[in-house]
């Protein structure tokens, strides 16, 4: 369904906020190549590169459906007033100047213990919300919106804020509903997530509002980088973006971001906990055997309970294959991309229904 033709205008402040993040990520990781931190330059490189094609896709064909773009604006605009203001009053409190973490600073804190691994980790476990919101959560707030919407008062002010009700696009029931209100929440997430960032990178850590949880999960070489819990919502963002421009089914997103999330946290904790064998990885790193085992285990079990037991091999190999080759491009941003592409050309090539439905 076409969007109002005032929505271009929307569509326009959408495009300078992509615009604006792509161009502080190219920032950021020309920062970290400087320094000779590969991580940060190639998966902040990366991040840019993502966020440009959506900048490009916005311009052309919008990327939230009538009416999620003004919201999106307006959760924006809310999200950088908050994080201004804090950064704002904690930076008075501040007595002397400081612009970014020196490397002596960086290399105090070269692993996590186990403790913070665990709290680092526990934030996949915001994973599980995906599969619960698509399939209970927002399939009844879709009809619950639509039946407000469609009450007398409820069409007066809804075509009085957004114009004429003819172009809502979901009805009761609508099976695209619940995919992209997930896409557009990733979204609204990932814009919370940044300016806190992009404070921590640009001026100083003490001047967020998540400063000791931020201080307390970032390894050594992400001190200069996108924090990973970033580049997990901007990974799961691509996922879901092609299944909106119709690319794969919201199955195999809804699967791909379960099983990166849950499956690459618990690899991280129980690897490092019953670790034994160790052996050196593409990017030097050092990572166990019983990780990579558990990592191919725990992506199985995850993507067979959406997509069924045939697919779930797919997805659990790319999966296992990312965690051996691990490249200086953090798997929080790879992973949810990589498992939906390989998922679904398998499903092209094998023609076999996903899911139970044999």
């Amino acid at each position: 369904m076409s969007n109002p033709p005032f929505s271009l205008v929307w569509s326009l402040i959408i495009f300078f906020i992509l615009l604006s993040i792509s161009g502080f990520f190219y920032v950021i990781s020309y920062r970290g190549f400087k320094i000779q931190n590969l991580y940060s330059g190639f998966s902040t490189l990366s991040s840019a590169i993502l966020v440009t094609s959506f900048t490009v896709y916005e311009i052309i064909y919008q990327i939230f459906p009538w009416p999620y773009g003004p919201y999106f604006v307006i959760v924006a605009i809310i999200v950088v007033l908050l994080h201004c203001t804090v950064w704002m009053i904690k930076k008075r409190k501040q007595d002397k100047n400081y612009s970014i973490l020196s490397e002596e600073e960086i290399s105090i804190k070269p692993q996590l213990s186990l403790k913070e691994e665990y709290l680092r980790k526990s934030f996949h476990l915001a994973g599980v919300l995906v599969p619960i919101g698509y399939y209970w959560i927002f399939p009844w707030a879709n009809n619950i919106i639509y039946a407000i919407i469609t009450s007398p008062q409820g069409i007066l002010l809804y075509e009085r804020l957004w114009g004429s009700f003819s172009f809502y696009p979901y009805s009761i029931d609508d099976p695209t509903a619940p995919g992209e209100l997930i896409h557009f929440i990733l979204w609204c997430s990932l814009i919370f997530m940044l300016i806190p960032e992009f404070i921590r990178i640009f001026s100083r850590s003490e001047y967020t509002m998540f400063h000791r949880l931020i201080k307390s999960v970032l390894r050594a070489k992400e001190y200069i980088s996108i924090g990973p819990q970033v580049l997990l919502v901007l990974g799961a963002i691509g996922s879901f973006f092609l299944a909106q421009i119709g690319l794969y089914s919201y199955e195999i997103a809804v699967s791909s971001t379960f099983t990166a999330c849950v499956a690459d946290g618990l690899v991280a904790v129980l690897g490092r906990r019953f670790g034994k064998h160790r052996m050196k990885i593409l990017n030097g790193e050092e990572k166990s055997i019983e990780g990579f085992v558990i990592g191919f285990v725990s992506a199985y079990i995850c993507s067979m309970i959406i997509l069924g037991p045939l697919y779930a091999i797919f997805a659990a190999i790319i999966f296992l294959l990312l965690d051996v080759f691990s490249t200086y491009i953090s798997d929080n941003l790879l992973n949810p991309i990589l498992l939906s592409i390989v998922v679904w050309i398998a499903y092209i090539m094998i023609q076999f229904p996903l899911g139970w439905d044999f």
